[in-house]
């Protein structure tokens, strides 16, 4: 995650499938809106200590997964 401007450039790569999302927020929460191939979706996560714990979804889902990022 980097800051571009007002944004966030999110890079992530999952089981091998690289995603790439545009995000905005501030020291305690970012929504990151994302990109992988034709699949599009929305992530949000909240400050957690040195970490980002966060749910997700894919554009028209009906289901969430969870997540933690921590840092390297």
């Amino acid at each position: 995650m980097e800051k571009t401007g007002e944004t966030y450039r999110v890079v992530w790569v999952v089981g091998g499938t690289r995603y790439i999302g545009t995000g905005i927020g501030d020291k305690n929460f970012i929504a990151v809106s994302y990109k992988s191939g034709s699949d599009t979706g929305l992530a949000l996560y909240g400050a957690d200590g040195g970490n980002w714990t966060g749910v997700w979804t894919y554009a028209g889902g009906r289901s969430i997964g969870a997540e933690v990022w921590r840092r390297e």
